[in-house]
């Protein structure tokens, strides 16, 4: 039985394309530009867990800072999610604004959509979206 020649790559060819060598340009990336961040209390969250998951050898960081790394995904949540600094009763509250807004014609008249980029149907939606009291 004839055993297949193994191949042979270069170093750097390997570290072009490996999860490790875009780990490492992440961090320089992260270090030099440094982070917009503006939410510092769901960053902190996420260091935490990040932390909790290196700890239990989930993860491992390679990065200086779980901080850089916290940032950068915090940045990805607050793209998608509203500010954490709103709280349940607040988004509950616009909530019921837009409801009532929609509701009364004398307020939500032909302009509005044209004002805010939304008709009433699409407000409906939006406010679908946001948590009850």
């Amino acid at each position: 039985m004839r055993l297949a020649k193994p191949l042979w790559f270069s170093k750097a060819a390997v570290l072009e394309e490996s999860p490790l060598r875009k780990l490492q340009s992440f961090c320089h990336n992260a270090l030099k530009r440094g982070s917009g961040m503006e939410d510092q209390q769901l960053s902190r969250a996420i260091a935490m867990i990040l932390g909790d998951l290196e700890r239990e050898g989930e993860l491992v960081i390679t990065c200086p800072s779980i901080k850089l790394v916290a940032d950068r995904v915090a940045e990805a949540v607050l793209a998608v999610v509203p500010n954490t600094s709103l709280s349940l009763n607040e988004l509950s509250g616009v909530r019921s604004l837009i409801l009532h807004a929609i509701w009364d014609k004398r307020f939500f008249d032909r302009e509005m959509p044209t004002l805010t980029g939304f008709d009433a149907d699409e407000f409906k939606q939006i406010a679908e979206k946001l948590p009850h009291a």
